[in-house]
């Protein structure tokens, strides 16, 4: 991924800025706006790039190819009745996927579940390894 300065951004555009677990995402909306669902502001919103970016440098996620009017007319419903944020159920990544790609979608959120249930996993065998030499 690599650092897109705002004029190098192109509408429906899936960017990033690091934060201390994950990339946090959004996604571009033309006219140095962000379609955005953080944890701070507790909504979807349109945000400038500078909040978006919070001073840190801004990544080059994805560059879909996107139907112009779908993805606009996805960010238009969000925008009139916004979802709260949620870390696990509406985070930024499930509101970026749904208004690029019309489905709720949380590639972070699958991989840490796909991390703890084998954590689980191993804790478990680990738990009956004793029994099963018996």
């Amino acid at each position: 991924m690599s650092v897109i300065q705002m004029h190098e951004a192109q509408f429906g555009d899936k960017l990033g800025v690091p934060k201390p677990f994950a990339l946090h995402k959004g996604v571009y909306a033309g006219n140095g706006m962000v379609f955005d669902n953080n944890s701070v502001r507790g909504r979807e919103g349109l945000y400038s790039w500078a909040e978006f970016a919070q001073g840190w440098p801004v990544r080059l996620v994805e560059r879909p190819n996107v139907n112009f009017y779908q993805v606009q007319n996805r960010i238009q419903a969000a925008l009139d009745a916004p979802k709260p944020y949620k870390v696990w159920d509406s985070n930024c990544e499930h509101s970026a996927n749904r208004v690029i790609y019309g489905e709720k979608r949380s590639e972070t959120k699958e991989l840490f579940g796909g991390l703890a249930a084998c954590a689980a996993m191993a804790m478990l065998l680990v738990m009956l390894a004793p029994k099963l030499k018996a």
